[in-house]
């Protein structure tokens, strides 16, 4: 039996016969309802605890990665793009192909790498006084985190994650990423423009 990640990579770089529609847009509808029950569920907290973060993240660069799919899809045909995608290392290439620039760049592989952590735990003890991997930190001097506000004692790793404003950023990084996408060639902006609009979230962040 082949793979899933060969089905995956052949879908990608095959002419296939069968439907195929916007996810990217279903995934960003689940994505608004999570945030609405995040905002409510650190509203009855301390405002900022929030469990929705740790499945909104992956959702989130899920509805990217479909519009990637969708714009590079759509006529005409952008058979690098897709190629891109089928390969390991994607997301970086993406970014790079796509031109994006500081300091979205590296918010955006900030954003993936928080996506990594969620969807492959390695939720063991990191070795620093705060229990978050050094190589996060700038989201916690952002005040992106949940927190104690203890350098030397503070939650577990994967709980630092489960914040609503991590959510809100995570969310507003997104959409800034969805417009670079879209912008990137004029001769389709005129038809897809609108997709934007499944990535207008009110953050406040």
């Amino acid at each position: 039996m082949p793979s899933g990640r060969i089905d995956r990579t052949n879908r990608l770089t095959q002419n296939r016969s069968g439907a195929c529609g916007s996810s990217s847009a279903d995934f960003m509808h689940l994505v608004r309802l999570l945030f609405d029950d995040s905002k409510a569920y650190a509203a009855r907290f301390d405002g900022n605890c929030s469990p929705y973060t740790l499945c909104a993240i992956p959702a989130l660069l899920s509805s990217w990665r479909c519009l990637v799919v969708e714009y590079a899809s759509w006529w005409p045909t952008d058979r690098a793009t897709l190629q891109i995608l089928a390969e390991a290392g994607d997301f970086p290439r993406m970014l790079e192909r796509l031109g994006v620039g500081e300091p979205l760049r590296t918010e955006a592989l900030l954003l993936n790498e928080v996506r990594n952590e969620i969807i492959h735990p390695a939720h063991l003890s990191t070795g620093t006084p705060d229990n978050l991997p050094d190589y996060l930190r700038p989201l916690k001097d952002r005040g992106l985190l949940q927190t104690t506000g203890c350098s030397d004692s503070d939650y577990i790793f994967l709980s630092q994650l489960c914040s609503h404003s991590l959510f809100a950023w995570a969310a507003r990084v997104t959409r800034d990423l969805a417009e670079c996408l879209l912008c990137s060639d004029s001769s389709k902006w005129l038809a897809l423009k609108d997709f934007l609009g499944n990535y207008e979230i009110d953050v406040e962040e």
